[in-house]
């Protein structure tokens, strides 16, 4: 099996981004910081949750859509957050709650990559169990040394570290 090139870049690139984004930039938390987060994580989930209803599968045409999904719900949290009231954000400040409990942040991160990379996996492969607690841990140890990386090197960093892995994987597998 070899890769196209569209594989590479989507899963060597794109997804990453995406994902650090979502699940990572939040640690360092500010309002923009969490709204952006939020954002995606929204969009990631909401793309698996389409697929699954429309019976596509991760790596089909849907998966553009991801795209789409980021950038409406970016642009639905900005008119959510400024635009109803007038330019002051009326959407609930995490930022103090994540500096008041950064273990349980790191962990709440690490623990939506988790699930959300078992939902994939379960729309990848039907035969996949559900709840696989192997791929489960996996992905949770994955998603607490990205937060690591996230927090002592930066968001570049992780988004770096991350893409190279999956590229690999994408490679070898």
């Amino acid at each position: 099996y070899t890769p196209s090139l569209f594989s590479a870049v989507f899963v060597g690139l794109l997804i990453p981004i995406l994902e650090e984004l979502g699940f990572r930039l939040f640690l360092v938390p500010s309002r923009m910081n969490v709204l952006i987060s939020l954002s995606i994580i929204y969009s990631l989930f909401l793309t698996a949750f389409l697929m699954h209803v429309l019976g596509e599968k991760p790596d089909s045409n849907l998966a553009f859509f991801g795209i789409a999904f980021f950038v409406i719900a970016v642009k639905a949290g900005f008119i959510l957050n400024f635009g109803l009231n007038r330019g002051k954000p009326m959407v609930i400040d995490f930022s103090n709650l994540i500096e008041a409990h950064p273990r349980a942040a790191y962990f709440t991160s690490a623990l939506l990559f988790s699930l959300l990379h078992l939902v994939y996996q379960w729309l990848y492969r039907e035969a996949c169990y559900v709840f696989d607690i192997g791929a489960f841990l996996v992905y949770l140890n994955y998603g607490l040394v990205f937060s690591v990386i996230r927090l002592k090197i930066g968001i570049w960093a992780s988004m770096l570290i991350h893409g190279s892995l999956n590229l690999i994987l994408l490679f070898v597998a």
